[in-house]
């Protein structure tokens, strides 16, 4: 027997999993038709400290590892993230990007300052995905708004890497290719635009 209580309840679930449902369906196409801009983490504060101990060795060493990261990052990118355009930045200009002040922040795939007008965006964070409900934190891929809010589901929005299990664990090439996946197969189940 169903008491009426429940039928509200069951109510307000499905009018919640609809609106949940259309505020994914319009971020996926408010990406299709905007831009990705991925955030390339620069290190400032531990480049910073370490020359102020004046460990050259070692801020050579980081700045090597960066600068290989982003090339991976890029490549990856650039290989397979055909969904919509796409750009970079670095993460110290974030506070740039949320105002939406672009001037001399945008960078193509050789990173290279570039000068675009930009209206609508979401931003690629290739470092971290964050879990509210389990208050943690995972190395991964995760999908941000324009606010730098991360998404939620049902969009896709985020790709773990699987650091604790090696013989699973993912690159950016398969990072971006689980995600470019998971971005076609939403377009297809929610019978959005698909050019």
């Amino acid at each position: 027997m169903v008491s009426f209580s429940s039928i509200g309840q069951v109510s307000g679930v499905k009018k919640k999993r609809s609106y949940v449902d259309s505020c994914a369906k319009s971020h996926v196409v408010l990406l299709k038709k905007g831009v990705l801009l991925v955030r390339l983490q620069t290190r400032e504060k531990l480049l910073s400290s370490l020359l102020a101990k004046k460990d050259d060795a070692e801020f050579n060493n980081q700045k090597r590892i960066i600068a290989l990261e982003h090339l991976e990052i890029v490549n990856a990118v650039r290989a397979n993230y055909h969904f919509s355009e796409y750009y970079f930045f670095y993460s110290h200009q974030s506070g740039r990007v949320k105002k939406r002040d672009f001037n001399g922040v945008i960078l193509n795939d050789s990173l290279q300052v570039v000068d675009i007008v930009i209206e609508k965006f979401h931003v690629l964070d290739p470092y971290t995905i964050e879990f509210k409900a389990m208050n943690s934190h995972q190395s991964g891929i995760s999908v941000l708004d324009s606010d730098f809010v991360q998404l939620e589901k049902p969009f896709p929005y985020y790709v773990r890497k699987r650091d604790a299990l090696k013989f699973l664990r993912r690159d950016y090439i398969q990072m971006i290719q689980l995600l470019q996946k998971n971005l076609d197969f939403s377009v297809k189940k929610w019978g959005l635009i698909s050019g």
